[in-house]
Formats: C-alpha cells, sequence, structure tokens
C-alpha cells in the first residue's frame, strides 16, 4: 500500500490531483495505477511488491520529478509525499508556411532523462500550451499526418523565471 500527500510549495494540499504509480520497463513507463486526490491532496494507492515511480499532475501546476518507491511484501504501508511547482508556461501556434493554422500537432516537453512531463496537441486555431516545470528540457514536435515540421523537429529550452514563453509559429509542410 501507498500513501502520501500532493502539496503546493506552501505546503497546502492539492485536492483533484492526479497521482499516477508506474514501472520503468526498456526505456518506457508503464502506468500501472491512477488515482486522484481528496479535498486535502492525500492519496493512498494499492500494487503488488515491485520498485515503481509515483508521478502527480494537477493542470494549475508544473509537474515534479517522479519519485521512485519500493513496495516490498512485509512492509504495511510506504508514503511518498510529492510537492507540485509554480507552473510555467510554454505556448505557440503551428502553421503552414502561408500561416495558416494546423491542428492535432503535438508538443512534448522532455527533460535529459527523456521522461516526458508534458504533452499538448494543437487545436483548430493551432495553438498550444504546455504547464512545463523550470529546468532544461527538449521540445520535440509530432506534426499531423502528411505533414513535416520546417522548423527543427526536436530543439532544446531552458525555462528560467519567466512564467509565460511564447515561442511563436512552428511552421509546417505537407509531405
Amino acid at each position: 500500500k501507498l500513501r502520501g500527500r500532493i502539496t503546493n510549495t506552501d505546503g497546502k494540499g492539492v485536492a483533484q490531483s492526479r497521482v499516477t504509480l508506474f514501472k520503468s520497463r526498456d526505456g518506457r513507463n508503464q502506468k500501472y495505477t491512477e488515482v486522484l486526490t481528496d479535498n486535502e491532496g492525500f492519496y493512498t494507492l494499492t500494487a503488488p511488491p515491485a520498485r515503481y515511480f509515483v508521478a502527480a499532475r494537477h493542470a494549475q501546476y508544473s509537474i515534479p520529478t517522479p519519485q521512485a518507491v519500493w513496495l516490498r511484501a512485509n512492509d504495511n504501508e510506504v508514503i511518498a509525499d510529492l510537492k507540485l511547482l509554480p507552473a510555467h508556461f510554454i505556448h505557440g501556434k503551428a502553421v503552414t508556411k502561408s500561416g495558416e493554422p494546423v491542428s492535432l500537432t503535438t508538443i512534448a516537453y522532455r527533460k535529459e532523462d527523456g521522461t516526458i512531463y508534458s504533452k499538448a496537441t494543437s487545436g483548430r486555431d493551432g495553438k498550444y500550451t504546455l504547464t512545463v516545470p523550470i529546468g532544461e528540457g527538449t521540445l520535440v514536435v509530432t506534426p499531423p499526418a502528411r505533414m513535416m515540421a520546417i522548423t527543427a523537429p526536436v530543439f532544446p529550452i531552458q525555462v528560467k523565471k519567466k512564467i509565460n514563453i511564447d515561442l511563436g509559429d512552428i511552421v509546417l509542410s505537407p509531405l
């Protein structure tokens, strides 16, 4: 049994946070189970003995680094508290060379270890917004079917103090 509390940087519980328990196998994350926190930010998960990672997310916060946890057969409870970080937003627009919006373009933010922290898909207006933590990472652009990115599909980005980062246009072209 795994339990804990999801808080913000002020130590207040964050209600309705999504808590995910997953395993990392062959470089991929495999979700085992997921729950929402209660009104005070508390959660409880049950899983068989193994090594897992626990992660928390909420739309108004950035995602902290997943925490490794060992659940052992003889342990009654393992406690894993996580602190959600202040939100920083990366936004922009996927467009064609002529400036027409492109929907269904996926933009993902991943850290150096390859973990994807945030993912967004452009809407009908081509716009997208990612919620990301402070630090260095990489943005990965995956165009919709039969399209390709003219600008680099993978590029490094550093998030510092600025809360809103406008990347401008990601230009796509038909194959």
